[in-house]
């Protein structure tokens, strides 16, 4: 379109004047005695009114229509029995169709240019609206993760969900139980908890973190003698108050909450005992929420327990691993759980360079892998073109366009596949099962 668009003439005058022209030609060639094709019915030089009304308006139909009628009287004049009159009389239904014609397109482009007009200026002000929002976004956004920062350093009560859990992949060895912690404590408004990992094959508790009174959360425990400790392992799942009481065991009074930090496989990693958070916090939606966290903070432990079975070392880029497509799609559905039961939005961005030999996925690999950030799932799915996938957990919309053209805009860099590397979004509040984003990446690759 753009090409007939720079084609096309700019005047009116010269479109009227090329569109005689071929008619001209033409009809000199199929009917060189007809000279304005007045004994076909219907003319084609009724095409004149026609295409100068729709492209230009009525002023130009009309002219149109004037050239169109002057031609067919030059062509009657060739004739020796010419006489205008009889014309007229004889044709002049022609030359009020040639009239009409013009003017009644005419007055449809007119129409339609005032609608393209309206059009255009409301997206013209919908352009500046967006404008405006998108600078108040970046306003807000930049505000937002410096409040994170002053929230994160001082430990305070409130942050956001998906900063802190990229954060925790910023932990290095046994911090990282106590980070676990703290983001409970803004996030649940857990005061007294430890993190425990399991020893002498699984009989005995070692605490890794603690967080404010140790009373009852001794250095090493039995798991015999914590009751919620034994029914939380058994059912690989988080065990409250309610459902402890309801296991008719001794009482144990000072534990309010017990949940699994379980791998990919459902093994458990660690185990998180609750003694005390206000009473008012103690809902089933806080339950919920620190499971969920719980169910994220292992993953970020078993990326650094597990690293040589769950990924690979990044060609070329230090201290970035690619994970394997079974720990990616156990992420991917992690990720669409959160959705399902917490309303969580999350992401998948499919990088892949089209027309390009599968020898260059080391290459491709390189230019993305040099802008992921720390919590992103990058993978790589076997697809027969150079590729990596990556996963954004717990991000929105907008901030899975500003990664997604981030990268982009790292790979147009490269002068060989810069033009050839393209972005795919699927957001999992878009799909209905795991079944459709796997086609949808698919035919994204085919």
């Amino acid at each position: 379109m753009d090409v007939l668009n720079k084609l096309a003439p700019k005047y009116g005058w010269l479109d009227l004047a090329v569109i005689t022209g071929l008619l001209l030609v033409v009809n000199s060639m199929f009917a060189a005695s007809d000279l304005g094709w007045a004994k076909l019915h219907p003319t084609p030089w009724l095409l004149v009114p026609i295409l100068m009304g729709c492209r230009y308006g009525f002023p130009a139909g009309m002219a149109g229509a004037a050239v169109a009628i002057a031609v067919v009287c030059v062509g009657f004049s060739r004739h020796a029995d010419f006489f205008i009159v009889t014309v007229l009389k004889e044709h002049g239904y022609l030359f009020a169709a040639m009239a009409a014609a013009g003017g009644i397109c005419g007055q449809i482009q007119r129409g339609f240019k005032a609608q393209e007009i309206l059009l255009k200026a409301q997206a013209e002000r919908t352009g500046e609206r967006l404008k405006k929002l998108d600078t108040d976004l970046f306003l807000l956004r930049e505000a937002k993760s410096e409040l994170e920062r002053l929230l994160a350093t001082r430990d305070a009560e409130l942050s956001t969900l998906d900063a802190e859990i990229r954060r925790l992949f910023d932990s290095e060895g046994d911090e990282l139980w106590q980070d676990i912690l703290l983001l409970l404590n803004r996030q649940s408004r857990v005061s007294d908890a430890a993190i425990y990992t399991l020893a002498d094959g699984g009989q005995t508790l070692v605490r890794k973190g603690l967080l404010g009174n140790a009373r009852s959360l001794g250095a090493r425990l039995a798991v015999k003698d914590v009751e919620m400790a034994g029914l939380a392992l058994k059912s690989k799942a988080a065990v409250t108050i309610p459902e402890f009481w309801r296991g008719a065991v001794a009482e144990q009074r000072d534990y309010l909450m017990v949940v699994p930090l379980l791998d990919a496989q459902d093994r458990p990693l660690a185990l998180l005992i609750v003694t005390g958070m206000p009473f008012i916090s103690l809902t089933k939606k806080s339950v919920y929420l620190i499971a969920l966290i719980c169910r994220w903070a292992a993953r970020v432990a078993e990326v650094e327990a597990q690293a040589a079975t769950t990924s690979r070392a990044a060609a070329g880029i230090e201290g970035q691993r690619i994970f394997t497509e079974a720990f990616f799609r156990q992420n991917v559905q992690l990720a669409f759980d959160s959705w399902q039961q917490h309303s969580l939005p999350s992401a998948v961005v499919l990088f892949t360079a089209a027309r390009q030999p599968k020898a260059k996925q080391a290459r491709v690999e390189a230019l993305i892998m040099a802008s992921i950030r720390s919590g992103d799932f990058p993978a790589e799915l076997g697809l027969p073109i150079p590729h990596l996938a990556v996963l954004l957990p717990l991000c929105g919309e907008r901030g899975v366009g500003i990664f997604a053209e981030r990268i982009l805009a790292t790979c147009r860099k490269d002068p060989e596949l810069g033009s050839y590397v393209q972005a795919h979004v699927v957001n999992l509040d878009t799909v209905t099962s795991l079944d459709q984003l796997w086609a949808d990446l698919t035919r994204h690759a085919s």
